[in-house]
């Protein structure tokens, strides 16, 4: 528990910053589609994140290298907060293109500024404590995010609002906290080549992951929406997609049983006749089933 409490404040950081990603995610494929953008559009928005992302791995260690955690926290949130408001005030899709780039750029160093902090106030003992915890926290308020879909109009402006408020305040337990911020060293770069080299496996399962979880947070809400579900359920869809795929697998399991039921009643509905039209057929069946069991007894 010591070890938790050391890194608490980074920790409350993290779970507002990702209470503000999770809503702008749903928040701008929902707004998007009442703006009456194209799936194809839609896509090359929401893709934006995901290549900010890439550049910000790439980019953020350097600059942590050079200015320090905090400095590069605070800067990055700013940024993300800053992102966040000009989607409400230009609504075009190449603004959300470039605004969602400039997110995905600033969350890449933000995962990168909380996980090098969490890693160096760790050890042996207590480093899995301590990312497992980190985890929990990051990907339970990103689907608590959800839910504050419901809390404004998603077609007006305070709702992306809120957002802003919410990665602004993420600065605050970082930047007023009373431990040292970690030393940092830029790590020895890795290329895409050499990384499937060592992991061929891994480095397969971790795109064809990336490509399924960027499908699904980026187009759930637009779906959902689409299929007539409301705000509410538009925001429990996406918490919980995992359990509406498993609700909507049983309920497909469920038809099927009950085609399989209703074929056997048919079937048997049919045998019986043919025995009834047919009485001795049974006979004949009855004789074949004694003539079986004392075969299978002498051979016993």
């Amino acid at each position: 528990m010591a070890a938790i409490f050391s890194v608490s404040a980074l920790f409350l950081g993290i779970a507002l910053m990702m209470l503000g990603n999770g809503l702008q995610g749903s928040l701008l494929g929902l707004r998007g589609s009442l703006e009456g953008f194209s799936n194809q559009v839609l896509g090359l928005v929401m893709s934006g994140y995901f290549a900010g992302f890439l550049a910000g791995s790439l980019f953020a260690p350097k600059v942590v290298a050079k200015v320090g955690h905090i400095r590069v926290f605070a800067a990055l949130a700013s940024l993300a907060s800053a992102a966040v408001l000009v989607h409400s005030i230009f609504i075009d899709p190449w603004v959300w293109a470039g605004m969602r780039l400039v997110t995905g750029f600033s969350y890449a160093g933000l995962y990168i500024v909380a996980e090098s902090w969490i890693n160096d106030m760790s050890d042996n003992q207590n480093r899995g404590r301590l990312l497992g915890t980190y985890m929990v926290i990051q990907l339970g308020a990103l689907s608590a995010g959800q839910y504050l879909l419901a809390v404004s109009d998603p077609s007006g402006a305070n709702l992306f609002m809120i957002v802003a408020v919410l990665v602004s305040l993420a600065l605050l337990p970082v930047c007023l906290a009373a431990s040292r911020a970690p030393d940092f060293t830029a790590p020895e770069t890795l290329s895409f080549r050499e990384l499937y080299r060592l992991s061929p496996l891994g480095s397969i399962g971790m795109t064809l992951n990336g490509i399924t979880n960027g499908a699904i947070f980026g187009f759930a809400a637009i779906y959902a929406q689409r299929i007539g579900l409301s705000v509410t359920e538009i925001s429990t869809f996406i918490e919980n997609y995992p359990n509406s795929t498993y609700l909507e697998t049983m309920k497909r399991l469920d038809g099927l049983g009950a085609v399989i039921k209703q074929s056997w009643a048919e079937a048997g509905t049919k045998l019986d006749d043919f025995i009834e039209n047919y009485p001795q057929s049974k006979m004949l069946g009855d004789a074949l089933v004694d003539r079986a069991v004392t075969h299978y007894s002498q051979n016993e």
